[in-house]
């Protein structure tokens, strides 16, 4: 009797052994590739080149140099593909000059492709941004760092209605008119009102700063 007992409890070890070891898988999947959290590499790439293709979408949001920008255009062209990117929302206030409309000229332009694109981003972020040409009403200029033109804020591919054009303070929420870069109808710059719409005529004061940029991608 003790000998059956015996060979019933070692037999039922065995059986044991042999189900630990068959469920002892690589990692569950079938080419033998697993991932920390248990789910294959080969899912993982999917998911992140969706997330890739999606930023750079037009109309997307994207963060560049810790700053969400909205994309406006995707193109492409002899060195790649290169995206317009406009800032989500108002950075800051500043004036575009003390006495002139000219963006050639003008303290903003300096300052956007001064002090802000050297304070902003880093070595491998600036490679990433293209010197554009820009059109102006005035002389055309090479920059880095823009502002819209009053022509480009107006085209329907780039904001479908006023809505779209309304920007918000980055610190306090509130909706801000925004500098544009060309030239008044008479006098001044051309602006974004809070409510979206152009006006032609403001000179002075401190106004929104949405700077816009072409991205290497």
């Amino acid at each position: 009797m003790k000998k059956l007992m015996a060979l019933i409890l070692a037999l039922a070890a065995a059986l044991t052994l042999v189900a630990c070891d068959g469920g002892n898988s690589n990692g569950g999947s079938l080419d033998g590739s697993s991932s920390d959290d248990g789910s294959s590499n080969g899912d993982i790439l999917e998911e992140r080149d969706l997330l890739q293709s999606k930023s750079i979408a037009k109309g997307n949001k994207i963060e560049f140099g810790g700053i969400d920008w909205i994309v406006l255009e995707v193109v492409n062209g002899l060195n790649g593909k290169s995206a317009l990117v406009l800032s989500d929302k108002v950075l800051e206030k500043r004036e575009f000059d003390e006495s002139s409309s000219d963006w050639e000229t003008s303290d903003i332009r300096q300052y956007l492709n001064g002090e802000f694109y050297e304070n902003t981003f880093s070595s491998s972020e600036k490679n990433k941004i293209a010197e554009s040409d820009i059109t102006n009403t005035g002389n055309n200029t090479k920059d880095r760092i823009f502002l819209l033109s009053d022509e480009e804020a107006q085209m329907a591919k780039y904001f479908a209605s006023d809505k779209g054009r309304i920007a918000l303070d980055i610190n306090t929420g509130e909706a801000l008119w925004w500098w544009l870069r060309s030239p008044g109808d008479s006098v001044g710059n051309h602006t974004v009102e809070m409510d979206g719409s152009i006006d032609g005529y403001v000179f002075s004061g401190a106004g929104g700063v949405r700077p816009a940029l072409w991205l290497n991608l």
